[in-house]
């Protein structure tokens, strides 16, 4: 069984810039799918949250599923500091530019435990 491996960044920013911050995201996401030479994942999904303590915020979360750890933050860093990829950095300062910075590491990484997956429960 192959172990899943996720890269998670997390992030706060202004409800009202929800619309922006999608389109943006979206713009990026595109970006990156039409560039899998650079962008080292197969597959990412996004998810905001209400912030409780501010109703004016809210959380965003994506979540990037790969295989090789040292592979994915390598072609990640390559990605955002090389100077043939100019299209991504400016991007990636757009989705950047709305939040409030990432809240913990930049991208933490969670290794699945295999023997604890449960898959299709009929629904």
């Amino acid at each position: 069984m192959a172990v899943e491996n996720l890269g998670i960044g997390r992030f706060r920013a202004k409800k009202s810039d929800h619309e922006a911050i999608e389109r943006t995201m979206r713009e990026f996401y595109d970006y990156e799918s039409a560039h899998p030479e650079i962008y080292h994942y197969s597959s990412t999904r996004t998810y905001t949250m209400p912030d409780k303590e501010d109703p004016e915020k809210e959380y965003w979360m994506f979540v990037d599923k790969f295989e090789d750890y040292d592979d994915y933050i390598q072609s990640l860093y390559k990605a955002s500091h090389g100077d043939d990829n100019k299209e991504g950095q400016r991007l990636m300062a757009q989705v950047v530019s709305y939040h409030e910075g990432f809240i913990g590491d930049a991208i933490d990484h969670w290794t699945e435990v295999p023997t604890l997956r449960v898959d299709d429960q009929g629904r």
